[in-house]
């Protein structure tokens, strides 16, 4: 199992990976550009991006897409501009040579779920229209705002809808399964969901390893530093002996001391593997 963390890419792809090999990573997941902004900036791509993450002994880099991007959205511009978001991040990961892009599904905003998988399929396959390497990795939801993806079974049908246009996985993110209603804390209902989990992916290869400000069943999007949350070390490190995420790359989204993730984190990430 390989772990990692979400880090800054300012300065440039190389920048980052030197910042997740100096915290004792072995994988990392990047923005491409602000998360925050539709104009998409990428910084330049390295020469041999391969080369790089080799000598910075990181195995795995990912891209997060924007948290802007909105697939199922009733409104026609923002719909618009997911898509070419979307596309412009994928394309821009491809030729980075980057591995997979993460995407948060999106949300109906009320309008209903059987409408918005309609409008959400239209906009993937326009997204994914051209692509050849890059994977797009779906992130389960923490269920809040009338979020796609909020429960593996809805996960699965947006994964099935996404691969009939391209290389298409899934992320787990621990804390918003768990304020979805996944208690990660109670062995029977871990089994249940591993179980499930194995049912839809067989193994899944990518987890966002967090834990939870909020409570269980919460649908709040609030992330903790490992052990120091509502789920707390013994449930994620229990998650982590599932069967079918036992060789994920395993990702830190957690607020460190403000600033995101540290050297420490990582230390107590592998170290909740006992």
């Amino acid at each position: 199992m390989r772990f990692g963390a979400h880090v800054s890419a300012a300065g440039g792809v190389a920048k980052a990976l030197d910042r997740a090999a100096g915290m004792g990573a072995d994988a990392a997941q990047i923005f491409l550009s602000s998360p925050r902004s539709w104009t998409f900036k990428p910084p330049d791509p390295l020469p041999d991006l391969a080369a790089a993450m080799a000598g910075a002994g990181i195995a795995s880099l990912v891209a997060h897409a924007s948290y802007l991007i909105n697939l199922a959205s009733p409104d026609e511009g923002i719909s618009s501009k997911s898509v070419a978001l979307l596309a412009s991040t994928l394309a821009a990961a491809d030729g980075f040579g980057i591995e997979a892009v993460v995407l948060h599904a999106g949300s109906h905003l009320g309008a209903g779920v059987e409408p918005a998988l309609s409008r959400w399929a239209a906009a993937i396959e326009k997204a994914l229209e051209g692509l050849s390497e890059v994977t797009l990795l779906l992130e389960n939801t923490a269920g809040g705002g009338g979020t796609l993806g909020r429960s593996i079974e809805e996960l699965a049908l947006l994964a099935s809808i996404a691969a009939q246009f391209g290389r298409v996985g899934v992320c787990l993110d621990t804390q918003h399964l768990f304020a979805s209603g996944y208690d990660l804390r109670d062995p029977s209902a871990l089994a249940d969901l591993g179980r499930e989990v194995e049912h839809h992916f067989g193994r899944v290869n990518y987890i966002h390893l967090n834990d939870s400000k909020t409570g269980l069943g919460s649908n709040h999007d609030r992330h903790e530093n490992l052990g120091e949350g509502e789920i707390g070390a013994a449930g994620l490190g229990s998650f982590l002996k599932l069967p079918a995420v036992a060789e994920a790359v395993t990702l830190l989204e957690v607020p460190g001391d403000g600033t995101g993730p540290r050297a420490a984190d990582i230390v107590t990430a592998r170290g909740l593997l006992g």
